[in-house]
């Protein structure tokens, strides 16, 4: 298997929002998330985009989004496992609720997809 690479995404406060900057993750697997302890909320889910333009919900075959629960103003090491994000362009991390005392960075761990062209 291909050793896994970290990329930094910010959540920026100064908006009170919840949804972080896009991070191009194109020719990778998004297989771990990692969490500083200020990070707020306890819950995340992801958005993600074919072009790096549009973005929409990720979600399972049955329809949920897909969802990774976290401690709150707690460094964490959140390993995907059986809910890693394949195909994408760009993602979105999305946060249960608003960034409300600082800015937090999550750095996302990601695995090279084979070249392999399946047509």
């Amino acid at each position: 298997a291909s050793p896994v690479i970290w990329k930094s995404v910010l959540v920026d406060i100064s908006e009170d929002t919840t949804v972080s900057e896009a991070l191009k993750v194109l020719g990778y697997d998004v297989v771990a998330i990692y969490q500083a302890n200020d990070s707020e909320g306890t819950s995340l889910t992801f958005q993600g985009s074919r072009d790096g333009v549009t973005f929409a919900a990720i979600k399972d075959g049955a329809g949920n989004s897909l969802t990774i629960t976290k401690g709150a103003s707690t460094a964490e090491m959140l390993l995907l496992l059986t809910k890693e994000i394949k195909g994408m362009h760009s993602i979105k991390i999305v946060c249960g609720s608003a960034q409300l005392t600082a800015d937090t960075t999550f750095w996302v761990g990601l695995r090279a997809v084979s070249d392999t062209d399946p047509v």
